[in-house]
């Protein structure tokens, strides 16, 4: 994978309280197990369905529900996942259990102890049935005569992995275990990890399945990348706002900044990469900028909620988002991401990091690639102050900003210190700028005198 500007330019933006290229913000990409394998771009549903996907695929799918859209994105992008691999652990003992051992399985913080009891052979399945309760564990093998415990990752833990340790305490002798991973862990997140060396020139992620699990790994995976993650789901209970089982309710209290969701009755419409499609295509971040909410999403089927179920999805306990009908059309609402935060001020604030970091990364590059520099003088820093300006400008045209807000301090060549200037850092710039919003949603108070 090729470095990152951001090692050479390093750009902090923040929204107070009161990766991708330029062309990157416009592509979404789609994960599932169908597919000729790797990394593939297409630039209609035909091209997908032509030799590559079948129309019944889930990645298709979601490939028409995009181009579906008006505008439609000129480009969408899949891989090909490989399929999933429970990890599997074995335990090798040096010496057999004795009477007055307690040997402790600690996993992933959380400790199960087992007493010896009668013998050795009597011990180990009495490992086996205790490891077997355990909800991480999918299922224990012992041996007693070779000493060994081998444990299986159950499907359900959203790394995929577990870490294991043991002590033995107690009894004349206590036996030593070792610990050697057998079979590793292939999950979403070892699929996405090798996604990301591939291609890392995509915004917008869905995936094929619909299980929490994934769900979770996938929101897990973008938490700490510049990408945005979209999922839809059918789980009833998200419609309960005192349920806390939905995957809902399980990324708003993790506070995922990076993931929204979608409830529909019917994983079959994807409803989710529709919204998806038509808002990226719709508003291209260089020029304009939109809400999630209040979208149509074409070919997109409504669902009918109650008003209290509405409420639910929406709420402060789930921090997702509907596709119902409002006055006579089907229309998206609130356009959250589960930390309560708007979807497109998560675009606004990559955009504006991805676009400061190749303003000035191109200023750089360009003089290296003319024989020249840019100078550690208040001219140089003039040039750097140029580009800040330029893409705060392109900014406020675009709607990210509010016109007249924008103020940007640079430091003085006087006032940089001798270290700063030795290693060539240009620091203490800062640039601030209130958010231009959106208006959802609108309150009228009239009164009409007799």
């Amino acid at each position: 994978m090729a470095a990152e500007i951001s090692e050479v330019i390093a750009v902090s933006v923040s929204v107070a309280a009161g990766g991708a290229s330029a062309a990157g913000f416009g592509t979404n990409m789609a994960v599932g197990a169908n597919g000729p394998g790797g990394v593939n771009s297409y630039t209609s549903l035909a091209s997908m369905t032509l030799a590559d996907y079948s129309a019944s695929d889930a990645e298709a799918v979601a490939g028409a529900a995009m181009f579906t859209q008006s505008p439609k994105p000129t480009l969408i992008k899949t891989y090909t996942t490989i399929a999933d691999v429970l990890q599997q652990q074995t335990i090798t003992f040096d010496i057999d259990f004795v009477t007055g051992n307690t040997v402790t399985f600690t996993i992933d913080g959380s400790d199960t102890a087992i007493v010896f009891n009668a013998s050795n052979v009597q011990t180990y399945a009495d490992i086996k049935t205790a490891l077997d309760l355990r909800a991480d564990v999918n299922t224990t093998v012992i041996d007693a005569g070779a000493r060994t415990v081998v444990i299986t990752t159950d499907a359900s833990v959203v790394d995929g992995e577990l870490t294991v340790t043991n002590a033995t305490a107690g009894g004349a002798t206590q036996p030593v275990g070792t610990l050697v991973e057998t079979v590793a862990a292939v999950s979403l997140i070892t699929n996405l990890n090798a996604l990301e060396q591939l291609d890392t020139d995509w915004y917008m992620l869905v995936i094929s399945t619909h299980t929490s699990v994934d769900i979770q790994r996938a929101a897990s995976w973008v938490e700490t990348r510049r990408h945005v993650f979209g999922w839809q789901d059918d789980d009833p209970n998200i419609l309960v706002a005192a349920d806390t089982t939905d995957v809902a309710f399980i990324l708003q209290a993790a506070n995922r900044t990076r993931t929204f969701g979608l409830y529909h009755d019917d994983n079959t419409e994807d409803n989710v990469a529709g919204w998806i499609g038509n808002v990226i295509a719709a508003a291209d971040p260089d020029i304009r900028t939109t809400t999630w909410a209040n979208q149509t999403i074409a070919s997109g089927v409504v669902v009918d909620l109650t008003t209290t179920q509405s409420s639910s999805v929406r709420g402060i306990t789930k921090t997702a988002n509907t596709f119902e009908t409002i006055g006579s059309n089907g229309r998206t609402r609130p356009g959250q991401l589960h930390d309560g935060t708007f979807i497109d001020i998560r675009v606004t604030v990559d955009w504006l990091t991805a676009r400061l970091e190749e303003a000035l990364f191109n200023l750089i590059t360009a003089a290296a690639d003319n024989g020249s520099k840019i100078p550690f003088t208040q001219a140089g820093i003039d040039q750097v102050e140029g580009e800040i300006s330029g893409v705060m400008t392109t900014a406020v045209n675009a709607g990210h900003v509010a016109d007249g807000t924008v103020v940007i301090f640079m430091p003085v060549i006087a006032s940089i210190s001798v270290a700063n200037k030795a290693a060539r850092t240009l620091t203490g710039i800062l640039v601030s700028a209130d958010l231009a919003g959106a208006v959802q949603t609108i309150t009228i108070s009239v009164t009409l005198a007799t």
